[in-house]
C-alpha cells in the first residue's frame, strides 16, 4: 500500500506546485496516468476475499 500512497502523494504534490499553464496541461496528463496505475495496484480482489473469509469464519464459530 505504500506504493499506492506514494503515487497519490506525487500527484498531489504535482497539482499543488505552481506551474505555468502549459506545464499544468502536460502534468495533468501524467497525473492521470499515475492515478490509473495506482487504481490498478489497489488490492480490491484481495480485500473482497478477506471480507468473505471473515464472514465464513464468523459463521463457523
Amino acid at each position: 500500500m505504500f506504493i499506492i500512497s506514494d503515487l497519490m502523494k506525487l500527484c498531489v504534490s504535482a497539482i499543488e506546485d505552481g506551474f505555468d499553464s502549459d506545464a499544468v496541461v502536460f502534468s495533468k496528463i501524467h497525473i492521470t496516468h499515475i492515478l490509473e496505475i495506482a487504481i490498478e495496484l489497489l488490492p480490491i480482489d484481495e480485500a473482497a476475499f478477506l471480507d468473505r473469509s471473515r464472514e465464513l469464519f464468523l459463521e463457523g464459530r
